[in-house]
């Protein structure tokens, strides 16, 4: 596959699902296309490129896709946000797709291992130290609170700083969690990591005011907060080192994919990567999408390389996903009103020891240009194939 990009009109690409003849899905980026009337011709389609089978591949997988991929990098000032989708065969490339403005960016075909590379020099994974060992589970109500709490350590030493005073004793109170979990929640500035987690955070996982009464309780049991008996916390000295790694969480990135599994079940997969002054910390969001299971977070310090290798393996497709026909590429498959393939008849082999007959390839009726086996339209002036008034 050539590598092809184009931005185009909701018109355009109307026009462009309706000639390639392709069913639009619930799951398509492309479903709000099909609000609007169609806009362009065969012939300028051609010219542009348009009509390649390639071109109708990389539609055939955003009507119907099997496996989407969010790549997310925030920065001070910005999140950087990119869309892949798949027809979910492991071996298969991604086709990006996102809107800019009233138009449509289309690329293709894009690598697992390119968006990893990528990724991986925006969050400067190459310049992270050596891991720190082991691991922690706890509720997504518990990892929210850490987080209140590691803003509410990192504003004591911040402002130590900017006052060139002496670090004070670092204790906190419950109304100290409260109000740095409700200043994330309602603040833009993703310096601090409660908000940084509301932007990076798989869907319903986002930090909220309810998680403070049992995220802190299981945080005392986890020992990462101890308490004096008087309303008075104090920070363990893991939940100290984790403040002072993230005084400046950023740059962080996020990676989220669904997949779209047999029996129409779905996978969701989620992780947010911190990045900050000392190693590389992963969160891993457990138990998304499953029913009647409350999400759980895993934290962990990892190498650098096992993290490339770990975001490599999120963003490939699994084989044993069901996967949208081409009509160009499945000649024994069909596209149901759903758009779900379904087997027809395969055509009956010729005999053994006698050999199909050879035709000379087919030809364009209307300038005449060689066309390529499958085709539906001519590359070189767009008509369909074998009416040569169209």
């Amino acid at each position: 596959m050539k590598s092809a990009e184009a931005i185009l009109s909701h018109g355009e690409l109307r026009a462009l699902i309706d000639l390639n003849g392709l069913n639009v899905q619930g799951s398509s980026p492309l479903k709000p296309v099909m609000e609007s009337p169609a806009q362009g011709d065969r012939g300028s389609f051609a010219r542009r490129g348009l009509l390649s089978d390639d071109w109708h591949s990389a539609l055939c997988t955003l009507c119907g896709p099997r496996f989407e991929a969010r790549s997310l990098v925030t920065f001070a000032d910005a999140t950087a946000v990119n869309v892949f989708y798949s027809d979910g065969s492991a071996e298969g490339a991604l086709v990006a797709c996102r809107e800019e403005g009233d138009r449509v960016r289309i690329a293709f075909p894009i690598e697992p291992s390119q968006v990893a590379r990528a990724d991986a020099d925006a969050l400067h994974t190459s310049h992270a130290p050596t891991p720190e060992t082991g691991a922690v589970s706890m509720s997504l109500e518990a990892f929210n609170v850490l987080a209140a709490a590691v803003d509410a350590l990192r504003a004591v030493l911040l402002t130590s700083i900017l006052w060139r005073a002496a670090v004070p004793e670092l204790v906190f109170r419950y109304e100290n969690l409260k109000e740095m979990l409700q200043s994330g929640i309602d603040s833009a500035d993703a310096r601090w990591l409660v908000t940084l987690l509301r932007v990076l955070a798989p869907p319903r996982c986002e930090p909220m005011p309810l998680d403070l009464d049992n995220g802190y309780r299981e945080l005392l049991r986890l020992e990462l907060l101890s308490e004096d008996g008087h309303g008075i916390w104090r920070p363990s000295q893991t939940l100290q080192r984790m403040a002072a790694y993230w005084k400046v969480p950023l740059p962080a990135g996020a990676h989220q994919t669904v997949s779209l599994r047999p029996k129409g079940t779905q996978q969701y997969r989620g992780c947010v990567t911190l990045r900050g002054d000392g190693p590389l910390w992963v969160v891993d969001y457990e138990g998304i999408g499953v029913e009647d299971a409350s999400p759980r977070v895993r934290l962990r310090s990892v190498d650098r390389d096992v993290w490339f290798m770990e975001i490599l393996g999120m963003l490939t497709p699994q084989a044993d996903m069901p996967r949208q026909a081409s009509r160009r590429t499945a000649p024994n498959q069909i596209l149901s009103p759903a758009g779900l393939p379904e087997t027809v008849a395969p055509v009956k082999p010729e005999p053994a020891g006698k050999p199909a007959p050879s035709s000379p390839p087919d030809t364009c009726a209307q300038c005449g240009v060689a066309l390529r086996s499958g085709a539906r339209f001519c590359t070189q002036c767009g008509s369909v194939r074998g009416n040569p008034s169209a």
